[in-house]
């Protein structure tokens, strides 16, 4: 079969990586393989090294801005952005179908939301074409989830959900279409996996970005309450990432402030950015995930399971995918740090816990999480329509 596979960016993000797995997989399965990129990038040198065709639909014209950006913590949609980006869409559509019209694709496959508006614009030519949208996130507004349930999605044949969460916020009239495939990634444990630690104090790890949705004013909290109600002192917790913006450094400076005031400088570290984060991750106990907005299927969790992490997870998104309540880990309601301090309490209480749910995890990542068992997935979807 002739596959076109469209996506926006060509650099290198979650989305992406799922993108140049895809494409490789239709590939060994014999497809006909032809990528349309909105930008050049690490993506693009990646398929072509694979022997992957990819064509720039954009070239020589910007890549379009973000819709919205975050403020004290809340999310701002930037209405001025969302039009020019409406007007670029369109032009983008003309030359997507150009290429359609060359290239004759048997499926269409869609990663991530302004691919599927570029398909919306040209829909009239795909009628002897099956189409696949790729989701990877979700619609904050009910509006906007409105929308593309009853106009955007009216023609795609199949839609594949990342997660139970995000499956979940489409309408009832919606969800046959949808089939829920988790993403996959390469084993990055083999080196760093430590799961018969004895000592008695507790490493936790925090592997975000600096910014007030990724919860560390949580983690705080629960630090706090561990060593004046629960006299607890034998572990620390390591934050690793950096801001992003002037409101992710205030936002940092709010934690630094907390830390100071609470003196919690024995049992805190920002490390910052780091490139051995991984040996960082290995070497830790724990591994802590405290968003407080609904991520759909956190990356950095399934990496915790590939490196035999034992996991405290808020029940954000699609965080109960991966973490199972009571088997390689806990998970605890968002934003509520004494829950927290609780589960952390009992981990610190007993290594043989910590060792049973990390070997736990590295057992699930196994099952469930390769990059094998995702590629596989992904295949038998497109033999499927």
């Amino acid at each position: 079969m002739k596959i076109l596979l469209i996506n926006e960016y060509g650099s290198w993000g979650g989305a992406e990586k799922i993108f140049y797995n895809s494409a490789k997989a239709f590939k060994e399965d014999g497809h006909d393989i032809l990528c349309l990129l909105g930008s050049g990038g690490i993506l693009e040198e990646k398929l072509q090294n694979n022997e992957i065709r990819v064509k720039l639909y954009r070239e020589g014209r910007k890549e379009l801005k973000e819709n919205s950006f975050m403020f004290m913590g809340k999310r701002i949609i930037n209405v001025i952005s969302v039009f020019q980006n409406y007007i670029k869409l369109k032009e983008d559509s003309n030359n997507v179908k150009i290429e359609v019209d060359k290239f004759k694709p048997d499926i269409i496959y869609l990663n991530n939301l302004r691919p599927l508006i570029i398909f919306y614009n040209i829909k009239e030519i795909m009628k002897n074409t099956k189409v696949i949208w790729h989701e990877h996130g979700y619609q904050r507004s009910k509006i906007r989830q409105f929308l593309l349930d009853n106009k955007l999605l009216k023609y795609i044949d199949k839609i594949i959900c990342v997660s139970n969460h995000v499956c979940s916020c489409h309408s009832e009239r919606i969800k046959y279409k949808t089939i829920i495939l988790n993403n996959g990634i390469e084993d990055i444990g083999v080196k760093s996996i430590s799961l018969n630690k004895s000592n008695d104090f507790v490493e936790f790890v925090q592997p975000a970005f600096i910014t007030r949705w990724k919860g560390q004013n949580t983690v705080l909290e629960a630090v706090n309450i561990l060593i004046n109600k629960y006299k607890l002192t034998n572990f620390k917790v390591k934050f690793l990432g950096s801001p992003r913006s002037k409101d992710d450094s205030r936002y940092l400076s709010s934690l630094i402030r907390y830390v100071k005031i609470n003196d919690l400088y024995n049992y805190v570290e920002f490390l910052g950015f780091r490139d051995d984060a991984v040996e960082i991750i290995g070497k830790s106990d724990m591994l802590i995930s405290s968003s407080q907005e609904h991520d759909p299927f956190p990356t950095i969790l399934l990496e915790g399971c590939c490196l035999g992490k034992a996991i405290i997870s808020s029940n954000a998104g699609g965080s109960s995918d991966i973490v199972k309540h009571n088997k390689n880990g806990f998970v605890f309601s968002m934003k509520n740090g004494e829950e927290l301090a609780k589960y952390m309490k009992t981990l610190i209480k007993n290594r043989d816990l910590i060792n049973k749910y990390g070997k736990e995890s590295r057992k699930i990542y196994l099952q469930n999480f390769t990059i094998d068992n995702f590629n596989n997935n992904i295949v038998d979807i497109i033999s499927s329509i």
